[in-house]
């Protein structure tokens, strides 16, 4: 019985050998959003619209100490999880960081690379100062921003809020509007109104501040929702899809394939962005069914691995403290690169595309 012991581990050992899977991280795409603002806005009869009371003294839209915080939270997170992938310190041919140019995505960007990529002893450059500058490029418009870059959209996009179904849809909350008109002393009559509404609401709740009375009957529910079915108008059809995020698709993609050759081209990319580029992800992947408003540092990572010489995609989504993979389009997990291209080719495009299908109605707001 020793003796069969001593023949069958080294077969055993043999065999993982034969048919181990081998995996090979090639490419990382990082998109997020901001961490926690002040309002856009404040709703007329607001018990908290004072700045300098209730919201540190900022401005409207900017990011709040805990929004950094939370970024700081997600860049650790980030190395965590690519801890055998990143290098242990900055280097730009490793890590390329982009952000929109609205400020908060700006500094929300500078406060998660901080949380990647802690300062070593010998990077100190000043006492008592464990921090080093890591530069954060503005992505090209076309490829990356909180709205689209192109008047066709806004056109595409009004004429759905006109359409028989968003009709239909604010028809049937007519009597919540009617609500809200009452308690926030003014009217309010859309989905986007609603919209907004909630995020005013979202934002005082969570920084402790006690809500009115009033707004037991429609925050977090049924506000969640009607803000879930906002931004998932915001790219409801396939062309709204397009121009929404196909040139972020079309560039993800080609550096996924440039990555394949040993390119040498940073193997990590990160984004800076907003709510509406969430969403606008996984609305494009099919995954956001019910819809819901993304949590402030929400994230998603698109990796790229080659296992067993099989070129193979997979996206893992980030929503409050809720990490979980996810599908594109249905496909299985470890999903082909090809088979990525194939499912996503009606929602991709180049930017001389984008500037034809814009093109036509060039001018449409500027008349």
């Amino acid at each position: 019985m020793l003796r069969l012991r001593v023949f069958v581990l080294p077969l055993i050992i043999s065999m993982n050998s034969i048919f181990a899977c081998s995996d090979e991280l090639l490419c990382v795409v990082q998109v997020f959003r901001h961490g926690q603002r002040t309002p856009i806005s404040f709703y007329t009869n607001d018990p908290y619209a004072d700045l300098n009371k209730y919201f540190e003294g900022l401005n409207l839209g900017q990011l709040t100490n805990e929004g950094k915080r939370q970024q700081y939270a997600l860049g650790k997170l980030t190395r965590n999880m690519y801890a055998d992938f990143l290098p242990a310190a900055y280097n730009k041919s490793d890590f390329v960081g982009y952000s929109t140019d609205i400020e908060r995505a700006e500094m929300s960007a500078l406060v998660n690379v901080f949380g990647i990529f802690p300062t070593f002893k010998e990077q100190q450059w000043k006492v008592d100062l464990m921090w080093e500058p890591i530069p954060i490029d503005h992505a090209l418009p076309e490829v990356f921003k909180d709205s689209p870059f192109c008047s066709n959209y806004w056109k595409l996009l009004i004429q759905l809020f006109q359409s028989k179904e968003i009709v239909a849809t604010n028809k049937k909350y007519s009597n919540l509007y009617e609500y809200l008109s009452k308690h926030t002393g003014q009217h309010v009559a859309t989905l986007l109104d609603a919209h907004q509404i909630y995020d005013i609401l979202k934002i005082e709740d969570n920084r402790g501040l006690s809500l009115p009375s009033w707004t037991s009957e429609v925050y977090p529910y049924p506000l969640r929702n009607l803000s879930g079915i906002y931004f998932k108008i915001l790219s409801h059809t396939t062309q709204m899809k397009r121009l929404y995020a196909g040139v972020f698709f079309h560039e993800v993609l080609t550096q996924f394939n440039l990555m394949t050759s040993n390119s040498g081209l940073p193997r990590y990319h990160m984004y800076s962005g907003h709510d509406s580029n969430i969403a606008s992800i996984l609305n494009s992947f099919e995954v956001f069914e019910p819809p819901y408003p993304p949590e402030f540092a929400s994230s998603i990572w698109m990796e790229l691995h080659r296992k067993d010489d099989k070129l193979v995609v997979n996206v893992h989504s980030k929503d409050g403290e809720e990490t979980k993979q996810i599908s594109i389009r249905g496909c299985d997990l470890d999903c082909p690169l090809d088979e990525v291209v194939k499912r996503l080719r009606d929602v991709t495009l180049d930017i001389p595309a984008l500037t034809t299908e814009c093109k036509e109605i060039d001018g449409f707001l500027k008349s």
